[in-house]
């Protein structure tokens, strides 16, 4: 009798994951960690130029984050739901977020071209 139950309440849970797009697959906490550290970099060398205090972008360490979030798309849902750690005034985010977030930061004077590269990722 447990036996049977203990299947029928693994068959539904199985069925469950699979009616509710169980092949979503959300950033596990390594990655989390690298996209947030790329989104943040990428926010700060830009908001950097934009201020002044650098006449550019450090190219190589730009070219290094888009790569972890392009790298991210690939691999993870952009719109599966992770939490960033604390004290963030929203703590939960997802990767199209961190995307979108460094698009509008690359856009314009910073590196519109890597803002492209991003906006494709996002746009398949």
């Amino acid at each position: 009798m447990k036996r049977t139950l203990l299947a029928v309440l693994c068959a539904g849970a199985l069925l469950v994951t699979a009616a509710c797009g169980g092949d979503d697959k959300a950033a596990p906490g390594n990655q989390v960690d690298s996209i947030l550290t790329a989104s943040a970099d990428i926010v700060f060398q830009c908001r950097a130029v934009e201020s002044g205090l650098l006449s550019s972008p450090n190219a190589e360490v730009l070219q290094q984050d888009v790569d972890a979030l392009l790298a991210a798309a690939a691999e993870f849902d952009l719109d599966a739901p992770f939490q960033r750690p604390q004290p963030a005034l929203e703590p939960e985010t997802t990767l199209r977020d961190q995307i979108e977030l460094a698009i509008a930061r690359l856009d314009g004077t910073c590196s519109p071209e890597h803002a492209e590269e991003l906006r494709a990722a996002i746009d398949d």
